[in-house]
């Protein structure tokens, strides 16, 4: 389903706080573009600039970027403003509950199976994955960076939503092996045990 709105969160280098802006869908794919840029492309600080759905021109220095997820949720920053002022900056942010899936049920690990630690940042960010080839490959770039020329990790979550990861700035991520194992045996069936 194709959304007119889209919320874009950006996590920065040196700011306690993420940015949220609401951004058109034109924008959002040209966000995702910038997940392709190569590290050999362009100055080391480059910048993003966009224009928000209230009007607002906006310039990103991209190198400066930590971590950046596309949301279709237009309350996002009521949300957002809620959970850092209940947890004062720290603890875990949750991606899926930042898309109000407030209703939790028996697939609510699902929705939180990736924690993602950041450089000098206290909360733990947390999204979701359920493709094991989406799996694979993250470690698989991570295992291998900076072979991969790509500047940013780059990966849809289970909502759909595209979520970006400077490696330079991560310092941890967790998934569940049986995801990853899965992804294997796709890629590597004569390998599989």
């Amino acid at each position: 389903m194709e959304y007119s709105k889209y919320t874009l969160v950006l996590f920065m280098r040196d700011k306690e706080n993420p940015f949220v802006y609401e951004i058109s869908a034109a924008e959002k794919e040209r966000f995702n573009n910038i997940s392709d840029l190569s590290i050999s492309e362009g100055p080391e600080k480059s910048f993003f600039c966009f224009e928000t759905t209230n009007g607002l021109q906006v310039a990103v220095s991209i190198s400066h970027i930590q971590f950046a997820h596309n949301l279709y949720d237009p309350d996002i920053e009521k949300i957002l403003t809620k959970l850092y002022s209940e947890n004062n900056g720290g603890g875990s942010i949750s991606l899926s509950l930042l898309n109000n899936k407030t209703n939790i049920n028996e697939s609510y690990p699902l929705l939180e199976n990736v924690h993602i630690y950041i450089e000098n940042r206290k909360e733990i960010l947390k999204c979701g994955i359920d493709d094991p080839i989406e799996a694979f490959n993250i470690i698989t770039y991570l295992d291998t960076y900076p072979d991969f020329d790509e500047r940013f990790l780059n990966f849809v979550d289970i909502d759909g939503e595209n979520v970006m990861v400077n490696p330079e700035d991560l310092l941890i991520l967790e998934l569940p092996s049986e995801i990853y194992e899965e992804g294997f045996k796709t890629h590597f069936p004569d390998e599989a045990t």
